[in-house]
């Protein structure tokens, strides 16, 4: 059986990772993704931390901020599993929204809990000022961008979306779609009406034979109407009108 200390400490690795895609400076943290760092490494940092932080568990000395590029924080945390508890209680969301909203520079959150949300607790955060994502620790034990078949995805700035589609002559509509609960989506932290450029390379050997690129529009969901769609810019319009 596998050890709780090894699932944490995959998905730290795999936190880290999905950060770092996300263009998050995680400089401070960087040495926990080198080969070298193992399981023992991690599990001795973190109790230092715990014990300088005067943390009471070693995941809250898991937990910690980050600066996104705009200056706000990013504040990811891990909550503790409940004995006789299958989800993430409403009390300790109020908790962590108590954290988060005592800080004005907090405009993201991430939650990494070993179960789901209380039903409660997944329409809370559909209602805050902040963007809270959710994560279970089974959901980063693998990282979705590393799989040998995976592309390569790259983000295109929002304010280069439009000038990318008319370069290449395509509508926004008319492209292949990327949901937003898609695990790369997820992963990469998307919002609806981004665009990404997904590259393909095909292998013989360590040789690249064969290059393609296409484009993905992100959207709310596999099943929306193509009249539904947005670009970013006219989804953030759209946001304006009705907030």
């Amino acid at each position: 059986m596998i050890s709780t200390k090894n699932i944490l400490y995959k998905v730290k690795i795999n936190e880290l990772k999905m950060l770092k895609a996300r263009k998050i400076d995680i400089s401070k943290f960087e040495f926990i993704l080198s080969d070298d760092f193992e399981i023992d490494d991690f599990v001795k940092y973190f109790k230092k931390i715990k014990k300088s932080r005067n943390n009471d568990t070693f995941k809250e000395a898991l937990s910690n901020t980050y600066k996104l590029e705009n200056g706000s924080l990013l504040f990811v945390t891990y909550p503790e599993t409940l004995i006789g508890k299958s989800s993430v209680t409403n009390n300790q969301m109020s908790n962590i929204l108590k954290i988060s909203n005592n800080n004005d520079l907090i405009s993201n959150v991430i939650i990494i809990s070993e179960y789901k949300l209380s039903q409660k607790s997944s329409q809370i955060i559909k209602n805050q000022r902040i963007k809270i994502e959710h994560f279970k620790y089974i959901e980063l034990l693998v990282n979705p961008l590393e799989h040998f078949l995976s592309p390569k995805y790259e983000i295109i700035p929002n304010d280069k979306i439009e000038e990318v589609l008319k370069e290449n002559n395509i509508n926004f509509k008319d492209l292949p779609y990327l949901p937003l609960n898609d695990k790369v989506s997820r992963f990469l932290g998307l919002e609806q009406g981004q665009l990404v450029k997904v590259i393909n390379n095909k292998f013989f050997f360590e040789f690249t034979i064969e290059k393609t690129i296409h484009y993905r529009a992100v959207v709310l969901n596999s099943e929306i109407s193509k009249e539904s769609i947005l670009t970013y810019n006219e989804y953030q319009d759209f946001l304006r009108k009705v907030l």
